[in-house]
């Protein structure tokens, strides 16, 4: 099952008990995470929705007003609760960040090879170049460096070869800068992302330690 396909399933019905949602849930835990905070906010319009105006009605009025103001409040978190429902669920609808980034780079089958191959200093310069960075050549085997498109903008994609396995990274400036590093999973690839002068710097791989090359790449780019 693909998280698109799980995600439009249970913001249709957030308490489905079906076996292909539970076996994703325990496999994804971004998805697993979506459904929880769905079924606990549809527990809370549940728990909202007990409340009787008729009961309230019949009080006296010395007891209605605050039972009203209660309902009145309920009221309004149910509303709340609904907004932020749907929230959760036109986010989880929508292609994530980590899946744009691990799609782009499936999409360049050649820049996941394990190689021994090095590009040039001056490649790897001219694409970096064209999106306004410099490169301060160290100890990073460098074996792909291309120039793509994401989000509209140019970006640098480029591959660094270690003892563990290809590193993809992507210099994407363009990108409103976070004010931390974020990690994430997905399709198999460990990732980071991680802020940079300009944009951030994104690093996926499949057995490699991204963490450990993040700062060596930073310190690499300017």
């Amino acid at each position: 099952m693909r998280c698109q396909d799980f995600r439009a399933a249970v913001g249709a019905e957030p308490s489905t008990q079906r076996d292909d949602i539970a076996a994703h849930a325990r496999e994804c835990e971004v998805c697993a995470t979506f459904r929880r905070d769905l079924q606990a906010l549809d527990r809370v319009i549940f728990a909202a929705l007990q409340t009787e105006p008729a009961t309230i009605e019949r009080m006296p009025a010395t007891r209605a007003a605050p039972a009203r103001a209660r309902a009145w409040s309920a009221a309004a978190g149910i509303l709340i609760a609904v907004g932020l429902a749907a929230g959760i669920w036109l986010a989880g609808t929508r292609s994530s960040f980590a899946e744009q980034v691990v799609a782009h780079a499936q999409g360049e089958p050649r820049s996941l090879l394990h190689t021994l191959e090095v590009a040039s200093d001056a490649d790897v310069t001219n694409v970096l170049s064209r999106a306004g960075l410099r490169f301060r050549s160290g100890s990073l085997r460098i074996s792909y460096a291309q120039g793509c498109w994401f989000h509209g903008h140019f970006a640098p994609h480029l591959v660094v070869q270690t003892d563990d396995g290809p590193v993809t990274v992507l210099v994407l400036p363009d990108e409103p800068t976070p004010t931390r590093a974020t990690r994430f999973q997905e399709a198999g690839f460990e990732g980071v992302v991680i802020p940079a002068q300009r944009g951030v710097l994104v690093l996926l791989a499949k057995g490699a330690h991204v963490d450990t090359l993040a700062g060596a790449i930073r310190s690499a780019l300017s």
